[in-house]
């Protein structure tokens, strides 16, 4: 019984430390940060605006990313310890980018412009044309006996 206890404990042992070095083999270190073009961190990007994607690692990694509604953007596998890659978002929503065991979202969003409509150079041209008017007149009313 005791033989069965002690090979029992040595297998489970055995077992205990195989996953854990098979995990640390796999496990390393990677550092991911989003940037605009001057290097600054940044989440909320504009459609068209170029992504910057940087890393550090202890190793090699594999970059993906994926676009809103699943599609993937972006698959460089087996990519330096350290670097940058780039690229250019064409629609609306939150990506997800993964680097090795990191990942991070960032939003994209569109450039919201109001239209220069010419409705509100004609509304004042015309208030500043009627109140011209309208001191024209009054003079008018003064001058007359």
């Amino acid at each position: 019984m005791r033989k069965a206890i002690a090979l029992a404990a040595l297998f489970f042992l055995f077992l205990t430390l195989s996953t854990s070095t098979a995990y640390a083999a796999n496990a390393h270190y990677v550092r991911l940060w989003i940037t605009d073009a001057f290097g600054n961190p940044k989440i909320k990007f504009e459609v068209g605006e170029t992504v910057y994607i940087r890393w550090k690692s202890d190793r090699t990694v594999d970059i993906c990313v994926f676009q809103p509604g699943g599609g993937i953007v972006l698959n460089l596998p087996g990519q330096p310890k350290e670097g940058c890659v780039t690229f250019i978002p064409n629609k609306c929503g939150f990506y997800l980018i993964i680097c090795g065991r990191n990942w991070c979202f960032i939003a994209i969003g569109a450039i919201f412009v109001v239209p220069d409509l010419p409705f509100g150079a004609v509304t004042a041209t015309a208030l500043s044309l009627s109140a011209l008017g309208l001191m024209w007149l009054r003079r008018v009313r003064k001058e007359l006996p």
